[in-house]
């Protein structure tokens, strides 16, 4: 992380998954992994920013071993145990912790927050997933859902708050534990109620001189108006809580001016005014919120050698799926991702193409998600279904024209990514999408990326790409029609075009603007290193 010689301060990132997982294994020992997820991979070199010893991830217990290391944790903490342990919760006595060392020699201190599984379940499930996600992403029916009773209610009060305040209690623990200057990162959808209550506790114990409160949002901001659609109750403590940061970062510079709009009409004596440089700022009850959008990015080099990685297990197996033309998606199977448009096109296409049966092929790698809610597997029904269609009408001779892989293997989708001639990203609403610039990033012939105009990636990527409307079937045809059809030199700048944006806007750049506005926050407010008193 290039930081230059900007002055260093404790960092503490909040989120609902953290960047260690832990499972017991048949023997019951626990055993210790780093998490999954790009959050994790993005915010892990994070580290760098504090000094060293500086670092604390604080995350949700989500797994019976999780539980367990945060018990261990908290009988550390007070002393109820003589058994010492590693912040991720690994005993540091003898064999146990050598071994844990050798096999994860840098996974993050990952503080746990431990919260009875029902009140974990009201929030994930209840409200993040089933209430703020759907919210987000524009998927309500909303001639027909949601409809708020008592019960959600009872899971806003037993469920999403509870948890937020657990983060923040954790929080402020570790800062009135060592109150030098501190950075808190907080992540996502799943803590908007956290800066809120945090700041509270800070300004009681007279320590917010010593902090600065950052919340990045990894999910769309819809406007006004769809907002509304939530009880007035959660809207306003959602705004009210955001308003607590001294930063709100956004995935693109829509959603930031979504939520600069929505507060100047929900908080009335909220003053949003915007500078030269684009950068929203708003004054409400004696703080100053920077609202700014910081499009997240990849690892170039981690990216490359995971593709490197893919290679080796999975090049001879994915050579034999290729077609003269190959088109690629890798998603989540999630309503979000509109797959099942996506194939829609690809059938259209085959219809109204009939010269390229044979010849053009589909691989398609789709990860299982969040399964146990029910529309989520209503929807993996429908993609298996389009897939099980298309496959049966068009296969002749031994070729078939989809191959769908309902499996998390990273690598054989890196591995893929490497050969397409067509990465189809299509969502319907996505925050971000790195798939987007993964597949530029380690593609080696030349692919045309074709990419939905809502997604967060084409507010940086639109010129190099082929953008489409994700709704609009008939337009995704056209687009593989033309990436297809469309003269090598053009291919070639559009795929130079579109690495050398992604190079340039790395993670590494991502993140160190971020750190340089929290440094401007710091001067303008007084909460310098010195004036906060630096060690």
């Amino acid at each position: 992380m290039n930081t230059g010689s900007e002055p260093k301060r404790r960092l503490i990132i909040a989120s609902n998954r953290g960047p260690v997982e832990h499972s017991i294994d048949k023997n019951g020992a626990i055993r210790t992994k780093r998490g999954a997820g790009g959050m994790v991979t993005a915010l892990q070199p994070a580290v760098r920013y504090a000094p060293t010893g500086g670092f604390t991830w604080i995350a949700v217990a989500m797994t019976d071993a999780d539980r367990i290391v945060a018990e261990q944790q908290e009988a550390a903490r007070t002393g109820a145990d003589t058994t010492a342990f590693s912040p991720d919760g690994a005993s540091t006595n003898g064999r146990q912790r050598s071994r844990r060392r050798r096999a994860e020699p840098e996974l993050p201190p990952t503080r746990f927050v431990n919260v009875p599984p029902t009140v974990y379940q009201r929030h994930y499930d209840g409200i993040s997933n089933r209430i703020l996600w759907f919210l987000q992403h524009y998927l309500w029916n909303t001639a027909e859902e949601p409809t708020f009773t008592a019960q959600t209610y009872h899971l806003w009060e037993q469920g999403y708050k509870l948890v937020n305040q657990a983060i923040a209690q954790a929080v402020y623990e570790e800062v009135a534990r060592d109150p030098s200057p501190t950075l808190i990162m907080l992540q996502d959808y799943h803590l908007y109620l956290t800066p809120g209550m945090l700041r509270e506790q800070l300004e009681q114990a007279g320590l917010t001189e010593h902090s600065i409160i950052h919340h990045f949002i990894h999910i769309p901001w819809p406007s006004l108006r769809y907002w509304q659609l939530l009880p007035r109750e959660m809207l306003m403590g959602i705004y009210h809580s955001l308003l607590a940061n001294d930063i709100v970062g956004f995935q693109t510079s829509r959603d930031a001016a979504n939520f600069l709009y929505a507060t100047r009409f929900l908080v009335e004596d909220a003053k949003v005014t915007e500078d030269r440089r684009g950068r929203g700022h708003i004054a409400w009850r004696k703080h100053t919120t920077l609202v700014r959008d910081y499009p997240i990015s990849i690892d170039v080099n981690e990216v490359r050698q995971e593709a490197a990685r893919g290679k080796r297990q999975h090049e001879s197996e994915v050579r034999k799926l290729l077609g003269e033309f190959t088109i690629v998606r890798v998603d989540r199977v999630e309503p979000t991702k509109n797959i099942v448009r996506g194939f829609h096109a690809f059938e259209n296409l085959l219809k109204h193409r009939s010269d390229l049966i044979g010849k053009v092929k589909f691989l398609a790698f789709l990860v299982p998600s969040r399964q146990g809610l029910p529309s989520y597997r209503r929807y993996e029904r429908e993609v298996r279904k389009i897939v099980q269609k298309i496959n049966e009408t068009y296969s002749h001779d031994g070729w078939k024209p989809i191959e769908a892989f309902f499996e998390n293997n990273r690598a054989k989708a890196m591995e893929a990514m490497r050969h397409y001639n067509a990465l189809l990203v299509n969502p319907i609403m996505d925050g971000m999408n790195l798939v987007a610039k993964e597949g530029p990033i380690v593609n080696e012939c030349d692919g045309v990326l074709i990419l939905s105009e809502t997604a967060g990636t084409a507010q940086q990527l639109s010129e190099g790409s082929l953008t489409i409307v994700p709704t609009d079937v008939e337009e995704t045809m056209r687009a593989l029609i033309h990436a297809m059809e469309m003269p090598q030199e053009e291919r070639q700048r559009r795929a130079q075009q579109i690495r050398a944006l992604i190079e340039q806007e790395d993670l590494e750049a991502w993140l160190n603007e971020q750190f340089a506005d929290v440094e401007e926050v710091a001067q303008q407010s007084g909460r310098t290193l010195s004036q906060s008193g630096a060690r």
